[in-house]
């Protein structure tokens, strides 16, 4: 499954930036580079926040509960 998104990502990344900037060009490299980190925090992000959003809410609810102080 890991291979799987792994692969697609590859293949998003090895396709959007010769459309944005010449391969010759010295900023061919940055460009793909960061096109690569925005789509591996957008694939995490959705993984971890879509099915788990509301439990994480939760847990950070109940360590505040604990953490803060009561009068």
């Amino acid at each position: 499954m890991i291979e799987w998104i792994v692969e697609r990502i590859q293949a998003v990344i090895n396709l959007v930036p010769p459309l944005l900037v010449s391969e010759d060009s010295p900023n061919f490299a940055l460009g793909r580079t960061m096109l690569a980190l925005l789509l591996i925090v957008l694939v995490v992000y959705v993984i971890v926040m879509r099915p788990f959003g509301s439990f994480i809410s939760q847990c950070f609810s109940k360590m505040t509960n604990l953490v803060a102080r009561k009068k």
